[in-house]
């Protein structure tokens, strides 16, 4: 159970692929770009994920993230969605699905 990140830039469609998160064994990571930086939900440390950021020249250097939402044993980070001013987090609680706001 391991995921790897492949991307294409938008402004140029016809580069070859390039790997941004390789993979790791039982390592499942998703990522989203916006205003160069990188926001990864990712299971590496944390069995109900964690949330983390990275500016263009850390992604592939897990060492040089940000942690923005620690790993919790309570609560499942399932998803999050990046908006201009703010990551919305989607987290599931006691099979209660909440959503959350960072700024």
């Amino acid at each position: 159970d391991t995921t790897e990140l492949h991307v294409v830039p938008m402004d140029a469609p016809e580069t070859a692929p390039r790997c941004v998160l390789p993979r790791r064994d039982r390592v499942r990571t998703d990522a989203d770009h916006l205003q160069g930086r990188w926001v990864i939900r990712s299971n590496d440390v944390a069995r109900n994920f964690r949330l983390l950021v990275a500016d263009e020249d850390a992604l592939p250097h897990p060492e040089r993230w940000v942690e923005l939402i620690a790993g919790r044993s309570d609560a499942t980070l399932e998803d999050f969605e990046l908006f201009t001013r703010a990551i919305v987090v989607q987290e599931r609680v006691e099979a209660n699905v909440q959503l959350r706001v960072l700024p």
